[in-house]
């Protein structure tokens, strides 16, 4: 009887173990960046955040996309730069176990 119990108790232990491990305490800010409706790659993209220390930072890849995962709740500024490109902000706020969306259309800059 004692190592049927020992068993059952030891079984509901994992199983509640992996619950815990499956709950996520992140979410994720996806985007795509265009020119002309047209995917734009070799864009940096800047994250900055209260709820982060200090920022992170990716490129776009061939498709004109990036994607920050595991990123704490909160309120986001996203900032997308390439030289010759006009700088764009946006705003962006990622939830808990959700994924946030910042695109971005950018123009040349003007020459003088």
């Amino acid at each position: 009887m004692r190592f049927a119990l020992r068993n059952v108790l030891g079984i509901a232990m994992l199983l509640c173990a992996a619950t815990l491990v499956a709950q996520s305490t992140t979410g994720t800010l996806v985007g795509t960046v265009t020119s002309d409706g047209k995917p734009l790659p070799g864009i940096t993209v800047t994250v900055t955040s209260p709820a982060l220390q200090g920022s992170r930072t990716t490129t776009t890849g061939d498709a004109g996309g990036y994607q920050f995962p595991a990123l704490p709740p909160g309120d986001y500024t996203v900032t997308f730069d390439l030289e010759g490109m006009q700088r764009i902000e946006k705003s962006a706020v990622v939830g808990l176990s959700q994924t946030a969306r910042a695109d971005a259309e950018m123009t040349l800059t003007s020459l003088a």
